[in-house]
């Protein structure tokens, strides 16, 4: 049982020093990005007056984009060495491509410790009653 709780702890202490560099890779990281959220989405040469034939590129969900400039209804976004404009309600601003896969990450490490926790606990529950 002893085991089971200092394996989630480490977990648990681990994803603290974890987030802790991430907040530091942040502070010193001064791109910001716009993360699409719409399924697709395209960036056109003009916003002021975006035609089919002005598309710079089609972008995926998921795609992070570096921001130029913000404005209310449009993203100046720089894409494949061009710059180009994505409308606002296709994606959103984030200040780092990295924090959502570093959170990602450490989910899974604190559930896993949680789950060897459980599998440790029931195991000696388990060993108790034989």
């Amino acid at each position: 049982m002893r085991l089971s709780y200092l394996l989630c702890l480490t977990v648990l202490a681990t994803g603290v020093i974890f987030s802790s560099f991430a907040e530091d890779d942040e502070k010193k990281e001064k791109t910001r990005y716009v993360k699409v959220t719409t399924h697709l989405a395209n960036i056109f040469v003009d916003n002021v007056n975006p035609k089919p034939d002005q598309i710079v590129r089609q972008t995926k969900q998921g795609e992070y984009l570096v921001l130029r400039t913000a404005g209310e209804s449009w993203y100046r976004v720089t894409v494949d060495g061009r710059d180009g404009y994505l409308r606002a309600v296709d994606g959103k601003i984030v200040n780092s491509k990295i924090g959502s896969i570093l959170a990602l990450i450490m989910t899974i490490i604190v559930l896993l410790g949680c789950a060897g926790g459980v599998f440790f606990y029931i195991k000696k529950q388990k060993e108790a009653l034989s």
